[in-house]
Formats: structure tokens, sequence, C-alpha cells
């Protein structure tokens, strides 16, 4: 689990540029964000722009949350494997302007449902955004994620993978199966 979820793709511009056009910078900035919400939810046309041979490859998690704990690891791992002599400095190179958060991987089946980070099940997390990735693997429950100002719930028929990019306030929420028996976890939000 843990070589899963690294980000593999960005954007990025000179300070001086983005100082010289702070308008067309957060234009571009929308835009991508958008754009990576728009192909989160609707990977059959993602997979029809793809070759026909490669129709069938497991498409990436698109969200405008950066991982900086991930890619500050992925930095001390290509400096170390020598692909870079010195380390970038992630401060400048990912300002506080873009928005960070983590990626979650939640699981539903039709006995047990699991909210991981990292590979390690999680019952409390910081406020912020964040990135779910919901593997639906029940044909008979959908299943749903509420809590203050957040309500987001899986198809009840069929199985898949969806993707939830939310921000979190403090407080309780549930990840849970609907049906008999109710599978539940609670997640405190500090």
């Amino acid at each position: 689990m843990l070589g899963r979820y690294w980000p593999i793709g960005g954007y990025a511009a000179l300070q001086s540029w983005t100082r010289s056009n702070q308008g067309l910078a957060a234009k571009f900035r929308l835009a991508i964000n958008q754009s990576l919400a728009y192909a989160q939810a609707h990977p059959d046309e993602i997979r029809d722009l793809l070759p026909a041979a490669t129709r069938n490859v497991r498409l990436p998690i698109w969200t405008p949350v950066v991982d900086r704990d991930k890619l500050a690891q992925l930095a001390r791992y290509t400096k170390e494997y020598d692909v870079i002599s010195t380390l970038p400095n992630l401060a400048l190179l990912v300002p506080s302007s873009v928005t960070g958060g983590k990626t979650l991987q939640a699981t539903g089946a039709d006995k047990f449902v699991t909210l991981r980070l990292d590979g390690k099940v999680i019952r409390s997390l910081k406020a912020g955004r964040y990135t779910f990735v919901v593997s639906d693997q029940s044909k008979t429950r959908a299943f749903k994620l509420t809590g203050p100002g957040v309500k987001k719930s899986t198809s009840l028929r069929g199985t898949g993978r969806s993707t939830w990019t939310v921000r979190l306030k403090r407080g309780a929420y549930v990840f849970s199966a609907t049906g008999k028996p109710r599978l539940s976890q609670r997640i405190r939000v500090t």
C-alpha cells in the first residue's frame, strides 16, 4: 500500500511569471483543477482518448490536492537513487497557495468497511482537504461518508471506484454501508 497514490504529474510556473501574471495564473489553476475533477468523474471519456490497446489500464487518481509528505518522500528517493543531486525547495515548488491534503483509501464490502492512510487503518484525522478513493466491492450496498458539511455516497448498484475530494471540518464523520447489518467506521477530525 505504501507504493500507491504517489504524485505522477503536476504543473509549475516561475515565481517571476506568476507575480507578473497573477490573474492568468489563478485562471490556469482553476482550469487545471476543473479538468482534474472532470477527468476523475468521467473515466469512460478518458479511456476513449487512449489507444485501443491501453484502454484497460487502471487510470490514475486525478485530484487538486497535493500530498506534501509524499512529494517530499519522492524527492528523497530521487536523491537517494542519484536521479537528482540536491533536494528541491518544496516550499518554493509547492507554495501554501496550492491546496495540500492526503489521499485516503476507503473499502466497502458486504461484511466490512475500512478507511486507511498509507495502508494503516485510521480513526482520527486533522481538519483539511482529503481525497477519498473508495473501492466499492458490494453489489448490494452503497457506501457513504457523512459529517459536518459532507454527504457523499456510491451507487447502490454495481461495484467500482469512486473518488471524492472534500474538506473535513472538526467533528465526527462516519464512513458506512447501507443495509443490514449497518456497517460503519467513525472518524474523529480535530
